[in-house]
């Protein structure tokens, strides 16, 4: 199963490879923001309650871009997988089950 799911990705490794900025993206843009919230969080020396807190500057984006995010990347991965349907119809002919399908694309 492992190498059959090796081959697959040799053979659409550009297709992957054309997602990796996006979450790059996303995982540079939440790791900011939760770095930030958990850093102004631990500093005794900001108000959190206050009305001048900077925890607005950091939720926000987490809070849109997590939507956004969810959003994005499950119509990245559907078109993905329209691309590979008939990789999969052609293994599915050739004689692999339901199962080795799901074993393959989740791998």
């Amino acid at each position: 199963m492992w190498t059959i799911s090796w081959l697959q990705l040799k053979h659409s490794w550009r297709q992957w490879l054309a997602t990796i900025p996006v979450f790059v993206t996303v995982g540079l843009i939440l790791g900011f923001c939760l770095t930030g919230i958990v850093n102004v969080a631990q500093s005794q020396q900001v108000d959190l309650y206050g009305p001048n807190t900077p925890l607005p500057i950091f939720i926000m984006p987490v809070f849109f871009g997590g939507i956004t995010m969810v959003i994005v990347i499950k119509g990245i991965v559907h078109q993905l997988l329209d691309q590979f349907k008939t990789d999969y119809r052609m293994l599915a002919i050739l004689g692999a089950t339901i199962n080795a399908l799901a074993a393959i694309l989740g791998i």
